[in-house]
């Protein structure tokens, strides 16, 4: 990690409006729309359709649900001018291809400049880690507050860098 380009904390990228619990499940592809459109006010979008373009066409190129019931839709794009965030957990299952046969509930989405390889894979890397916590996972889909959701992973993370 250099000190020019650090990786931010998980829990600093989201923002209260960022965040969201049980949203209506339906296809994947209406779910991340409604995660995206939790970005539709911050301030690092450049454009919500070119961001919602991106993402999609990463997520057809290879599917993002990584198993565990996660999705990690994730592009680099010039639609933002820095590095943001957004997590939603589901009110059901949403199918998504996924390695493991979990359906869905919980989705973090990650989006950040084109230029910015190194930091988006540190930032994954961070996400999967932390998400990998199936205490953190549990806490997380329990939750009806979405103001409980980033405490609760800024918690999980500072024990994790703690380790």
């Amino acid at each position: 990690m250099s000190a020019a380009n650090p990786t931010p904390s998980v829990s600093a990228l989201l923002t209260p409006d960022s965040v969201s619990v049980g949203l209506p499940g339906g296809t994947h592809e209406a779910v991340i729309d409604r995660v995206i459109d939790l970005l539709v006010s911050h301030p690092g979008v450049e454009s919500i359709d070119r961001l919602r373009s991106a993402i999609h066409d990463r997520e057809r190129q290879m599917p993002t649900a990584v198993g565990v019931g996660l999705a990690l839709p994730h592009a680099r794009t010039d639609a933002v001018s820095d590095t943001i965030a957004a997590f939603a957990t589901t009110q059901e299952d949403v199918l998504f291809e996924t390695p493991d046969d979990v359906p869905v509930r919980m989705i973090f989405l990650l989006a950040g400049p084109r230029s910015d390889t190194s930091r988006h894979v540190r930032i994954l890397s961070r996400i999967s880690r932390l998400m990998q916590q199936p205490e953190l996972r549990s806490r997380l889909i329990a939750l009806e507050d979405p103001t409980a959701i980033i405490p609760t992973f800024e918690e999980a993370e500072l024990a994790l860098l703690a380790d």
